[in-house]
């Protein structure tokens, strides 16, 4: 039997079917597979974000080539908007505009970009899995966990676009790897024709793990960082990123779309509150900063810190106590002093997702100054108005250190066993969240496919 499934992980055919059938259940559960009908525009219209996004993209296929070819001039504005601008996923707008006349009149494809990032969270999960762990059942249960990260599910229902976290769970795949030009010049590419938001995290990322690495010469470090840097930027003006006169990445906001200190205990978005302690954090103002766990992961966090002080006790004293630690599984290069740098861009970011002031339940404790004395951090800032977002690096090595701390400090079967009971508290926790999002997904908007009262428009 334990042979049979060897050879089964090691079955590429076998692997990405089994990936796929629970993306596309999980899909099914969570949004319903209504929404992959390219002409079923009607849960867009549940929320202003998606519908936002389909009029732009509806506007853009119309509109003709140009230079940038992302600027839309056919909204009947003052000032042009912009398919980047307007979250509407350029990556997949340039590649269906080309075949618009092809193309039904009505046509949507944001239901199947959210089955590529669940699909693909769940890929990039099941790889970080196997970094700390050889037992295929437990690289499955973190590759779930992944996916069933809170954050990303509110993601999924208002932005697909800033949905795309398997940008930022392959980028800490790729930090663990040795350095490849050609990776980080993929991942940021393909960023840059996604959300801004995730390429800057993308680049951070990639800058700390350039300049940490000792095998190049600066020089060449440099200009790998400046061509990945300057080819991105080009994309992002020809999507419409910088657009002059008009919308543009600069808006205000900055210190209100912040995390709390008390995010990743909060479950409450959607109005609703999970089977965690309720707090009393402006749903608003920090729907943002969203970075709640999910209270599986709440369940494992006291048995991490009792085993991690307890483990730490016995390396002083392992002559008292025997606590039984797993040496039978590699050890896991994302708790390795390698990362350190890794973590230390996380912690920048989150710092600068809790800016300014830094909230702890609806009190301001301190205000960092800086964000405003200083002219580049201030431009920075207001660029990146909803700085909350930052934390999403962090909060996603916080899982992973759970999830692999209880795996190496268990032997296999009790830590099947753990992490099981934890995802069935989480799947629970989050139960009323997939029930609210995909009723509001099969339900038809009265208004949806009805046409504008304006002729112009």
């Amino acid at each position: 039997m334990k042979n049979k499934i060897l050879n089964l992980q090691h079955n590429k055919l076998f692997l990405f079917v089994l990936l796929f059938l629970i993306a596309l259940f999980y899909f099914h559960y969570a949004f319903h597979l209504s929404i992959l009908n390219p002409e079923n525009i009607n849960w867009l219209f549940k929320n202003s974000d998606p519908f936002q996004h389909y009029l732009a993209w509806d506007y853009f296929r119309k509109e003709e080539w140009h230079f940038p070819p992302g600027l839309i001039y056919n909204f009947n504005l003052a000032q042009p908007l912009s398919i980047g601008i307007t979250d509407a996923l350029p990556l997949l707008a340039f590649l269906f505009k080309p075949f618009d006349s092809f193309l039904p009149e009505t046509f949507q494809y944001f239901g199947f970009y959210i089955f590529i990032n669940v699909f693909l969270q769940l890929y990039f999960g099941f790889l970080l899995g196997k970094l700390i762990t050889n037992n295929f059942i437990l690289q499955l249960l973190v590759a779930v966990f992944l996916m069933l990260f809170p954050p990303f599910l509110y993601r999924l229902y208002y932005h697909a676009a800033l949905a795309s976290h398997w940008l930022l769970l392959a980028a800490i795949f790729i930090y663990q790897k040795p350095y490849s030009f050609k990776n980080w010049f993929i991942l940021t590419a393909l960023s840059a024709f996604i959300h801004p938001y995730l390429m800057t995290m993308l680049f951070v990322l990639m800058f700390f793990n350039l300049f940490s690495n000792g095998k190049f010469h600066i020089q060449t470090r440099f200009v790998h960082f400046l061509i990945c840097a300057v080819f991105s930027l080009f994309i992002s003006y020809c999507v419409g990123q910088f657009v002059k006169g008009g919308a543009s990445v600069y808006a205000g906001g900055f210190g209100y779309y912040s995390v709390n200190l008390l995010s990743f205990l909060d479950s409450n978005w959607f109005g609703q509150h999970s089977f965690s302690i309720p707090f009393s954090i402006d749903e608003v103002q920090h729907n943002d900063g969203t970075q709640y766990l999910g209270l599986g992961i709440l369940f494992l966090m006291p048995i991490v810190f009792y085993c991690f002080l307890r483990n730490c006790f016995i390396f002083k004293f392992s002559k008292f106590f025997n606590l039984n630690l797993n040496l039978n599984h590699p050890p896991a290069p994302i708790f390795n002093s390698q990362n350190k740098f890794l973590f230390t861009a996380a912690f920048l970011m989150a710092l600068f997702a809790l800016a300014t002031p830094i909230y702890f339940f609806q009190t301001p404790l301190m205000h960092l100054d800086f964000f405003y004395n200083l002219p580049i951090i201030f431009e920075f800032s207001h660029m990146f108005r909803a700085s909350g977002r930052f934390a999403w690096i962090l909060f996603y090595l916080l899982t992973l250190f759970i999830l692999g701390y209880t795996i190496r400090t268990f032997k296999t079967k009790t830590s099947i066993f753990i992490l099981f009971v934890a995802l069935v508290i989480q799947i629970l926790d989050l139960n009323i969240k997939h029930k609210t999002i995909c009723t509001m997904h099969q339900t038809a908007s009265p208004n949806a496919g009805a046409p504008f009262p304006f002729k112009e428009w």
